[in-house]
């Protein structure tokens, strides 16, 4: 099954591909980059939505990989702007069961990608 059918399927509520998905998602790259680190890096915006959507438990946005970069940052360096923009908004939108540290640099972060 393709990435783009496995998400689709998922989000129509395949439990065989949310399992599968779930799977992937438990996985780190070997610079411990997250599902979400991946997309946002290719600029996959529909997939990074599902992922957002399916994951808003796990807090993929604020994980750094081993060079300390987020998923935003991948997704930035990359040119990625409609998934720079999800990602601000998702951010925006946190409810913060975050520690204040997670905050902080979440914010830094995002004054430092505004002003690029």
């Amino acid at each position: 099954m393709d990435l783009d059918t496995l998400y689709a399927d998922a989000l129509a509520g395949d439990a065989e591909a949310i399992a599968e998905l779930e799977k992937k998602a438990d996985r780190l790259s070997q610079h411990d980059r997250t599902i979400l680190h991946v997309e946002s890096m290719y600029g996959h915006p529909e997939r990074v939505r599902s992922i957002m959507k399916m994951f808003e438990q796990i807090f993929f946005l604020v994980k750094l990989d081993t060079f300390k970069q987020t998923a935003l940052h991948l997704a930035a360096d990359h040119g990625h702007t409609e998934v720079v923009e999800l990602l601000i908004d998702a951010a925006r939108a946190l409810s913060s069961p975050l520690g204040d540290d997670d905050m902080i640099q979440l914010k830094l972060l995002l004054g430092e990608l505004m002003r690029r």
